[in-house]
């Protein structure tokens, strides 16, 4: 949208006592804001960090119990199977409320 607008600023385009070009590098530059305010307000990138730590944590946990690497586990109600690891690992994500006040 900076590009536009400076390129707009270099042109004369009247038509009547209104410049268009003007108008148009106007529009874009207030576009331009509009996008970095929201951008810096929203934060984007701090949501991929929590994703990341919580995929990092995961790793972690998961990694510190024993290896089964059958499907099935041989110890009724425990599962020590690399499935039976992540998804007790992600239930234990499961009771831990989020910033929003949701729990997952």
């Amino acid at each position: 949208m900076l590009i536009v607008a400076a390129a707009a600023g270099l042109f004369v385009w009247k038509r009547g006592s209104v410049d268009w070009a003007g108008v148009i590098a106007l529009v874009a530059f207030l576009i331009a804001l509009y996008l970095r305010l929201t951008r810096v307000s929203t934060q984007p990138e701090r949501t991929w960090y929590d994703g990341r730590a919580v995929a990092e944590s995961t790793k972690t946990l998961v990694s510190h119990a024993p290896i089964n690497w059958s499907w099935s586990s041989t110890t009724p109600g425990q599962s020590t199977s690399v499935t039976g690891r992540v998804a007790a690992a992600m239930g234990r994500y499961a009771s831990i409320p989020c910033k929003w006040g949701v729990t997952h």
